[in-house]
């Protein structure tokens, strides 16, 4: 400081250059030395004294401290390691960021495959071949599927259904009729019984002949005529009665038709079910439904919206049976309801429960034969169907031994691949055996 040469006690310290270039505060540097000497006054303090020889102290010059670097120059020193710790972290990032290790490359323990088996098509070739050679050959089914008739019939909504015109004569109770003609006397009741148990077996076979938005009062009147035909043998209501519960009703002709109703079950009464859910359940599978009580019986039918109810019995104005004389009627329902509660008066016109009754489910089929008549054929016309029925016979043998020879080449170039393949794998076998052993050797 004062321009006087002196000893360094630390003679390979060097000073940096800018230490010299930086002016100096002398009121901080004062401050700075006499805070250093009296830390160390107090460490001399507390330290005990070393007796050292005077030889040793002779020899020793006299030295100073280096001039200490600016404050602002220096690393601050920072005890909290909230603020530490993300300072750290971001050296070393940045340390194993610019010094990445190198990927280490996956090691290939296997060579990788020349041949692949593609899922190979030979069972079902072969499965074609013994079809064809069978006579199986089912290429044309879609075609012929098409070219048939639809059975099932168009759906036709309620709306439009009521705008089809009909005899049909609409009642309070939002149902519609159809009177018969003739009128029939309540003298005998057994003879009512069996006259209304026939007639409603008739009515199955004509609602399947004749639409029912058709039906006229002469059609009533014909089930109740029809009764007539039975012959002798259905004369007493038991053994009518007891030809439908063995499942044996006569076949029905009417006009050039025939038709066949067969009992597909008999439902008994049950006393834990009322009388509407046994017949909900039986009209979700049949169209058909026979009610047979002690003293009343009628068919159900089911057709698009409407459930119409044929009753051989007399009946009033609206309907309900009649105790006098009267015509029978055929009726439309919208719901189930009313055709319960006219089967209820039927039975028991004093309103009791009907405990007692069965509900047969019938199907009914036209079995018509087709006339056969003798066909006079023209002249050559038996030759024509000849030729015709050969050509068909060789455009078909045609067909099979072209597809047989499809079949036939696809199958030799399927068998050819797998060999291929095969033989491709013997020789990276033995191939790789043999560099197992020379690595070995």
């Amino acid at each position: 400081m004062d321009g006087k040469p002196r000893k360094m006690r630390y003679s390979k310290l060097k000073l940096i250059p800018e230490t010299y270039e930086q002016p100096i505060d002398l009121e901080k540097h004062d401050n700075t030395s006499q805070t250093i000497l009296e830390q160390k006054k107090e460490v001399q303090m507390k330290k005990p004294k070393n007796k050292k020889p005077k030889s040793l102290r002779e020899n020793l010059t006299k030295s100073c401290s280096i001039e200490t670097l600016h404050e602002n120059d220096r690393i601050p020193y920072i005890k909290s390691v909230e603020v530490v710790e993300p300072l750290v972290e971001d050296a070393i990032c940045e340390i194993i960021t610019k010094f990445s290790e190198p990927l280490i490359s996956r090691p290939k323990l296997y060579k990788s495959a020349e041949y692949v088996l593609l899922r190979s098509d030979k069972d079902y070739l072969e499965y074609l071949k013994y079809m064809l050679q069978h006579d199986e050959d089912f290429d044309n089914i879609e075609m012929i599927a098409r070219d048939e008739n639809d059975a099932t019939p168009a759906i036709i909504s309620l709306k439009e259904e009521l705008q089809i015109s009909s005899n049909f004569k609409s009642l309070p109770d939002g149902s519609s009729i159809i009177f018969g003609s003739q009128t029939k006397y309540n003298d005998d009741e057994a003879q009512l019984k069996l006259t209304g148990l026939l007639a409603s077996i008739v009515t199955a076979a004509l609602a399947t002949k004749y639409k029912i938005s058709t039906w006229t009062s002469q059609l009533v009147d014909h089930a109740w005529e029809s009764v007539d035909k039975f012959g002798d043998s259905f004369s007493t209501y038991q053994y009518a009665l007891g030809t439908l519960l063995h499942k044996r009703i006569p076949k029905l002709r009417l006009g050039d038709q025939t038709y066949q109703i067969t009992v597909k079950k008999i439902i008994r009464s049950d006393n834990q079910k009322s009388l509407r859910e046994m017949l909900l359940a039986a009209l979700i599978n049949y169209n058909h439904l026979l009610v047979i009580c002690q003293r009343f019986c009628c068919l159900i039918v089911k057709r698009l919206n409407f459930l119409y109810m044929f009753c051989g019995f007399p009946v009033n104005e609206v309907g309900y049976r009649k105790l006098s004389a009267g015509t029978g009627c055929m009726m439309r329902f919208l719901e189930l309801d009313p055709v319960i509660r006219r089967i209820k008066f039927g039975c028991n016109p004093l309103g009791c429960d009907i405990l007692n009754y069965i509900i047969v489910p019938l199907k009914v089929r036209d079995i018509t034969s087709e006339p056969r008549s003798l066909q006079i054929l023209a002249e050559n016309m038996e030759e024509q169907m000849c030729n015709k029925a050969l050509h068909t016979y060789v455009k078909a043998e045609d067909s099979k031994k072209s597809k047989m020879h499809f079949l036939n080449n696809e199958l030799a170039k399927e068998k050819l691949r797998i060999k291929n393949l095969r033989q491709h794998r013997r020789q990276a076998a033995i191939l790789c055996h043999n560099t197992v052993q020379l690595e070995q050797q």
